[in-house]
């Protein structure tokens, strides 16, 4: 970010490095994600691990979400942001987004109809019933695509840890984004670095494409097909609650959309 304040011949020769550089390790990234295939049978994950991953707006059955000792504390609430562990939830990919200026793109996929949560600090543990069980609906709003004006990717980022937003804040906040200095530079080279960054996280999203369709996609048409639903009864859900084969396809295709053409 320094190299861009500068915007020199030799801040632009080091950023053109410096992408080169984080293309390879966004191919490194890519490399462990599909690793995921070696030590995990995509059954065995969807039919034993990820029910305890559901959150209250994924769970086919509305399982009801308890939370311990609540009732103990009358300053606590009952949270209505209930979303389960989702991939949209790492700083990492953000903080890729976000540098990169492609959040403007792959943020926008889908929005949500929830608000973004307060803070945790005052909320007591929660526990999730066993899968299987079921209970009233909770009080929650959907996560999946709605009218909202809070994309979906923006409103994970409310279940990261505080420093790892104030991090993303800081770097959305940079006033000579490095998407904007590459517009703006007139440097070939420049340019075609970043297009190569943009492209390695193309392809690690191709590559979360795919294992949402083996995780995911072809178990749950298994389970519909075991339980004698159609393919119209529902998508499969995300944890986070999006139809999750839609959404990271979605995402893949409109980072493919933010590299930028000679002469932009």
């Amino acid at each position: 970010m320094d190299e861009a304040f500068l915007g020199d011949t030799t801040a632009l020769r080091r950023i053109t490095t410096y992408l080169h550089t984080l293309a390879g390790v966004i191919r490194e990234l890519t490399s462990i994600l599909a690793d995921v295939r070696k030590g995990c049978d995509p059954d065995v994950f969807y039919n034993e691990i990820r029910p305890w991953f559901r959150g209250a707006d994924s769970s086919d059955g509305k399982r009801k979400w308890v939370f311990q000792g609540i009732e103990l504390d009358p300053t606590l609430r009952e949270p209505t942001e209930l979303s389960g562990p989702s991939a949209g939830q790492s700083s990492l990919i953000h903080a890729l987004d976000v540098f990169l200026g492609v959040d403007q793109y792959s943020h926008s996929n889908f929005m949500s109809n929830k608000p973004v949560p307060m803070a945790r600090a005052q909320t007591a543990p929660a526990v999730l019933p066993a899968p299987g069980t079921s209970g009233p609906a909770t009080a929650t709003f959907s996560s999946a695509p709605g009218s909202s004006s809070v994309p979906f990717l923006t409103r994970m980022q409310s279940y990261m840890p505080r420093h790892h937003r104030a991090f993303l804040r800081h770097l959305s906040s940079n006033p000579r984004p490095i998407r904007t200095l590459v517009e703006t530079s007139g440097e070939k080279n420049l340019l075609e670095a970043y297009n190569v960054a943009v492209s390695a996280l193309k392809v690690f999203r191709d590559e979360h494409v795919k294992i949402v369709a083996l995780y995911i996609l072809v178990p749950s048409k298994k389970a519909r097909e075991a339980a004698g639903k159609s393919k119209e009864d529902s998508a499969a859900k995300g944890t986070g609650g999006t139809d999750a084969f839609q959404f990271v396809k979605g995402v893949r295709d409109q980072t493919a959309g933010a590299l930028l053409k000679s002469g932009e």
